[in-house]
């Protein structure tokens, strides 16, 4: 429950400002400045624009791709292990290109978010 009230001074275009960021942000005001302050106050980023958000998404959702790929492929090459079998035969030779192809997004979505700061 949130029982306590902060009172701060700012200037009306300040405060402009920050009407305009939540705004875009889809957020009410007093959500977005709590956000912002307590994310500051852990040392995080300020705030997650709407696009570095949706980026983080996708990214959770390609993450999300590249494991369930890595795990298939490990319980594979077990099976092929404990069956005696040639694992370096049994690898698809297209398998890690695959797999990089999966990565090779997740790693331009991070340049674009560490780029902006």
């Amino acid at each position: 429950m949130r029982d306590e009230m902060l009172k701060i001074r700012m200037s009306g275009g300040e405060l402009a400002v920050i009407r305009r960021k939540a705004e875009a942000e889809g957020r009410k005001l007093s959500d977005f400045v709590r956000s912002v302050a307590l994310s500051v106050a852990n040392g995080e980023k300020a705030y997650l624009s709407t696009e570095d958000r949706q980026i983080y998404i996708a990214m959770l959702h390609q993450l999300t791709g590249v494991a369930t790929n890595l795990n298939q492929i490990a319980r594979q090459l077990n099976t092929a292990a404990v069956m005696g079998a040639d694992i370096a035969a049994e690898m698809p030779a297209d398998v890690f290109a695959a797999l990089a192809a999966d990565v090779k997004p997740l790693m331009v979505d991070l340049r674009k978010i560490v780029a902006r700061g």
